[in-house]
């Protein structure tokens, strides 16, 4: 079952910055999203992600 972005926020360290944790969770949805089992995503591919999401 997948986990949904609620549960990865409360997951994540809430000792750092909101937008750390932010930064966390859509990393962790875009892994999630992209990713076939076995398939790896690039760091390059993941940050233009993160960027199309952070321009919108």
């Amino acid at each position: 079952m997948k986990m949904n972005l609620q549960a990865m926020w409360q997951r994540t360290n809430s000792d750092v910055s909101v937008r750390q944790r932010l930064n966390d969770v859509l990393r962790q949805a875009i892994i999630r999203m992209e990713l076939a089992p076995g398939q790896a995503l690039s760091e390059k591919r993941l940050q233009t992600y993160l960027l199309l999401v952070a321009n919108q």
